[in-house]
């Protein structure tokens, strides 16, 4: 391999021998000078274009790793709180005839729905939780019944929820066509 001189200094110089022995003997024409800067200038547009488009994807991967890997901390204290609000419905009896799922699932809508009244009624403050509203009383309420359902039926929550907001990064906009 031919070492490519630069300044004074000797630098190995990548496929030189082959396109010294492509290039042609005599200088190019005139007009073949600006043809070969366009060709040369659209090479260095495209290698940008794809420097970008990896650039973002590596940003894009970065978010992602970001959100695969901390959660690992929210998982383990979600658990402890969900293990947490299980035993205090069984404690207070809600599990001594193990429900089933639709009746779970019926009792969480009803938080939803006791929320959704509290906007009817101008969301005061909770009645039974100081410092709080009436929707924030009801959406705990959602949540708890969540992690005790959840907890009693063996469901992995905490790992869904992380799971299904790494999955939720990559769909596009309003998820599609959906209106809300």
């Amino acid at each position: 391999m031919t070492l490519f001189r630069k300044n004074g200094s000797a630098v190995p110089g990548l496929f030189i021998d082959r396109l010294l022995a492509a290039a042609p003997t005599e200088p190019p024409q005139r007009d073949a000078v600006p043809a070969l800067c366009l060709v040369f200038f659209a090479i260095c547009v495209l290698q940008c274009a794809v420097l970008g488009w990896c650039l973002r994807r590596i940003d894009s991967l970065k978010e992602e790793l970001e959100v695969m890997s901390a959660p690992m901390d929210f998982v383990t204290e979600f658990n402890r709180v969900a293990r947490s609000a299980h035993a205090n419905a069984v404690d207070k009896g809600f599990w001594e005839r193990k429900p089933q799922a639709p009746e779970l699932i019926a009792l969480a809508h009803s938080e939803l729905s006791e929320m959704l009244e509290a906007y009817r009624h101008d969301n005061g403050p909770s009645i039974k939780i100081q410092g709080f509203n009436a929707a924030e009383e009801e959406l705990a309420d959602l949540v708890i019944r969540a992690m005790d359902m959840a907890e009693g039926l063996g469901l992995r929550l905490g790992e869904a929820i992380v799971a299904k907001m790494a999955y939720n990064t990559g769909r596009e906009r309003m998820h599609g066509n959906k209106k809300f």
